[in-house]
């Protein structure tokens, strides 16, 4: 069994895109559940959905802010919102451990590896 070790924390979530606006808003009891603004849902039964905010809506998500607009259109939004996520953690993982094991999580602008 292999151990698991949390040495920082990132988020990007329909209540914001910093890990203490999330839990600010989590312990307020807030939700991230809203209606779809962001294509036509006419055609379908579901209304709602939980979002990434965009950047004009409170604690909102900007994408230029972590990656330039050229490499947004080489990927999917799910990778920006990781590389946003990871970001925040990385200083942290970098205080708790000189030498970080070889099947950590890292991140930067360009890329996320996810070592096996």
């Amino acid at each position: 069994m292999n151990r698991v070790v949390v040495t920082g924390i990132g988020m990007v979530t329909p209540l914001a895109y910093k890990t203490n606006d999330t839990w600010q808003r989590l312990i307020e009891g807030k939700s991230g559940i809203n209606k779809i603004m962001s294509f036509d849902t006419d055609d379908l039964n579901v209304k709602i959905a939980g979002q990434i905010p965009s950047p004009d809506e409170e604690f909102g998500f900007n994408p230029d802010n972590h990656l330039e607009k050229k490499d947004q259109r080489k990927v999917d939004d799910f990778i920006i919102y990781a590389i946003a996520a990871a970001n925040p953690a990385i200083p942290s993982l970098e205080t708790a451990a000189s030498a970080p094991p070889a099947n950590i999580i890292s991140a930067s602008p360009a890329f996320i590896n996810l070592a096996a």
